[in-house]
């Protein structure tokens, strides 16, 4: 009899006839190998010197930044990561999560400007301001005609309440600037047409009858302070002012070690690198200035530089594109994350003032300086923590310390911006306490304006 093959778990021979009488057809011919690419174009001379992350797509840039480099960041997440801080495993992100060579910042800390306080620590404060930086058009007698009533009218406040703490014996030190200084996109070069009209004639520093006079403003930038005319302060590689340790220095609010042209009268507005602190050993006092431009919770980032594409698209033309701009302020962000937590290593003071540009940024920078000091410096006593920040035209108080002082600053109601949401201008004044402590005044009557008393 004949023998059945069994065939795929199939034992019916009608099926097995049909596979024998019925072959399957012939498969199809692989496709041809695609051609092969051609090779890369050599590097430009003005090529970005450290590796892009994440990679620049081809296309034209979207409507909004579609990468947010602070998702592991966001305030829920960072405070909940923040009880278990390790300083190590912070290190190694930032590096896996921004992969660019360190920027390093230069600079001179322990009082460079010898800002002289009283010998007694409570008889010293400073004042916190933010988002000004806009033209007087002109004066006429003690009033603003035009437009920037509102940041005359600031400035008035500060004039009084500068003088009413001198008759107390009271000593001013320094303003601490958190930025967005020169609207709409920084200073205009090769002129002193900023420096005099949006800095040196608003505050008095050059006149001796003004409470500013020779008052030190120690400052950070803001999205305001890049763009279309402070061209190349986002991409200093390409068109460098100077050199200071083998990195390229280009913008125009620099000090004059990386900026020559700035005019010896704006010396006293302190800005010796992105990143810096500036320490009053005297008082136990420090200052970290941290740029956080590379943030786009806010301003949607990159878009938000020079205000909008108006304020920034020469800017981005002339460092080679957005990405280039987005590396590079990715660069110096990272930069700032490890002089805080360094700070923390070493820093003695008993408070410590952290100012930034960004809201959304200043309550993260002061748990990660508290933190990174528990872990770093345990038998120290912990250091009082301040943290100032603008960008949102306005005054209020986000956060408290033990002692009921609010620790966690809005201060960004200089008068420079806008129009549409200019709400309750003013400034903040910071009292230094005997304990090593400090006093706060974010609300009062005699530093902030009511809303609609003034318009911009």
């Amino acid at each position: 009899p004949p023998v059945l093959c069994v065939l795929d778990g199939d034992r019916s021979p009608s099926h097995h006839q049909h596979q024998r009488h019925h072959p399957p057809p012939p498969a199809a011919p692989p496709p041809p190998p695609p051609p092969p690419r051609p090779s890369p174009p050599p590097p430009s001379p003005h090529a970005s010197p450290y590796r892009r992350f994440p990679p620049p797509s081809p296309s034209p840039p979207p409507a909004s930044y579609p990468y947010q480099p602070w998702t592991f960041y966001t305030a829920r997440n960072f405070v909940s990561s923040i009880k278990n801080f390790n300083v190590s495993l912070y290190a190694r992100d930032l590096d896996r999560r921004f992969r660019a060579p360190i920027w390093r910042n230069h600079y001179e800390a322990d009082n460079p400007l010898n800002i002289e306080p009283l010998r007694q620590r409570s008889d010293n404060y400073f004042l916190v301001l933010g988002d000004w930086g806009k033209s007087i058009q002109y004066v006429d007698g003690s009033r603003i005609k035009g437009r920037g009533e509102c940041q005359w009218e600031v400035f008035q406040k500060i004039n009084a309440y500068v003088k009413s703490q001198a008759a107390r014996g009271k000593r001013l030190l320094f303003v601490a600037n958190v930025g967005d200084s020169f609207y709409w996109s920084g200073v205009k070069p090769s002129t002193n047409e900023s420096w005099r009209k949006q800095w040196a004639e608003r505050y008095g520093v050059l006149d001796k009858n003004s409470a500013l006079h020779g008052v030190p403003f120690l400052s950070v930038m803001g999205n305001h302070d890049y763009g279309n005319t402070d061209k190349w302060a986002a991409c200093p590689h390409r068109r460098p002012r100077a050199v200071v340790g083998g990195q390229g220095y280009a913008s125009t609010q620099f000090n004059s070690d990386k900026n020559p042209e700035k005019p010896e009268f704006a010396r006293h507005y302190w800005l010796p690198d992105y990143n810096y602190h500036y320490s009053i050993p005297e008082l136990d006092l420090e200052l970290i200035a941290v740029d956080q431009n590379m943030n786009g919770m806010e301003s949607n980032y990159p878009w938000g530089i020079g205000g909008s594409a108006k304020g920034h698209e020469e800017s981005f033309h002339a460092c080679g594109g957005w990405e280039e701009v987005r590396d590079f302020l990715f660069k110096v962000g990272k930069s700032g994350e490890e002089l805080l937590v360094d700070r923390a290593r070493h820093s003695a003071a008993s408070t410590v003032v952290i100012i930034n540009h960004y809201l959304t940024q200043g309550a993260r920078l002061k748990l990660l300086f508290e933190a990174a000091q528990r872990e770093l410096q345990p038998s120290q006593m912990p250091a009082k923590v301040l943290s100032a920040y603008g960008h949102v035209h306005g005054q209020a108080c986000h956060g408290r310390n033990v002692e009921g002082e609010c620790d966690v600053i809005l201060s960004g109601g200089g008068g420079g911006c806008c129009k549409d949401d200019l709400k309750d201008p003013g400034f903040t004044a910071i009292h230094l306490r005997d304990n090593g402590g400090f006093v706060t005044n974010v609300d009062g009557i005699d530093v902030r304006i009511a809303r609609g008393n003034c318009s911009w």
